[in-house]
């Protein structure tokens, strides 16, 4: 958490790996980052969520 103090507001980033199955067994995956802000009582005031595909893995030569 990166505290604002002269504003009375708290950051906090968060950076995750989304990974979901569907009952075929599929899996899929996404990477996530997400910006939140909080208020002096702790209350989230804002977020933002980015969302993308993972990269693919290298080909070997």
């Amino acid at each position: 958490m990166l505290p604002a103090d002269h504003r009375n507001e708290h950051w906090v980033l968060v950076w995750g790996t989304e990974i979901d199955t569907y009952k075929n067994g599929k899996v899929d995956s996404t990477e996530l980052q997400e910006t939140w802000k909080f208020d002096q009582n702790g209350k989230a005031i804002l977020l933002y969520q980015f969302a993308a595909a993972p990269m693919p893995p290298m080909k070997k030569k």
